[in-house]
């Protein structure tokens, strides 16, 4: 299995600008968030990794990343922005199974027991959680992803968060930007990917196991209250 972070967008699910900083570049506790991301694969014994970069950034994660070596691979992209055709795009260049991560989560949890779900069901996982464990208090601002998880552990009714229609609800399970998906998942969606998102979004949740960390920390900090909690919990 190989990484792939997505570190593409010009705008963010909340349809604010990125331009005025680089995500995957922010510091959080002495380390760049794109550092924290790589530590994690490595502990999970993911590969060599792919960082799909705008084209701007792409001699800054250079320098920062340079003492990597050949583990970590930057292309920068300037195709289609919506996500899931970055990630579809990105998998289909690592020609295996994919490790997938957002440039915008900071995580501590170990994937270990994500990866060994994905051995066992011989499928695509994907890591969720419930919004109660995300944030207390008010969503006001807030834009996730969501999902249903049906009784044989597969995803039901998934949405993602630059759908303009998601609408928070806690009965529903936050759809967190960690996938392991199964090379045969990515050529089903590439046969569909024509169709447009809606299409492309069907395949890629198609048949998805959810696997849900049994503590930890994680947080989108693209999200102002998500942002100010990480920063205090990795500044400890």
């Amino acid at each position: 299995m190989k990484g792939l972070i997505n570190a593409v967008g010009n705008e963010d699910s909340l349809g604010k600008s990125r331009s005025s900083e680089i995500r995957g570049l922010i510091q959080f506790g002495g380390k760049s968030l794109v550092e924290h991301i790589l530590q994690k694969l490595e502990e999970g014994n993911i590969g060599e990794t792919l960082i799909l970069t705008n084209p701007s950034h792409e001699n800054r994660y250079r320098s920062k990343l340079a003492k990597k070596g050949n583990k970590v691979i930057i292309v920068p992209y300037s195709g289609n922005q919506d996500p899931l055709a970055v990630y579809l795009t990105g998998a289909l260049m690592l020609e295996d199974d994919a490790f997938i991560v957002a440039d915008d989560n900071l995580f501590d949890f170990s994937i270990a027991p994500m990866i060994e779900m994905f051995k066992k069901v011989q499928g695509s996982v994907l890591a969720t959680l419930p919004l109660q464990r995300i944030i207390e208090g008010s969503t006001e601002d807030l834009n996730f992803g969501t999902c249903l998880v049906g009784e044989d552990g597969k995803i039901s009714e998934a949405s993602y968060s630059f759908d303009a229609s998601t609408k928070l609800d806690s009965s529903q399970k936050v759809v967190l930007d960690l996938y392991a998906v199964h090379r045969n998942q990515i050529a089903q969606a590439k046969n569909i990917a024509e169709q447009g998102v809606g299409g492309l979004a069907a395949a890629w949740y198609s048949g998805f196991y959810a696997w849900e960390p049994k503590d930890g920390f994680w947080a989108d900090i693209g999200k102002a209250p998500l942002r100010t909690k990480a920063e205090s919990y990795f500044n400890k």
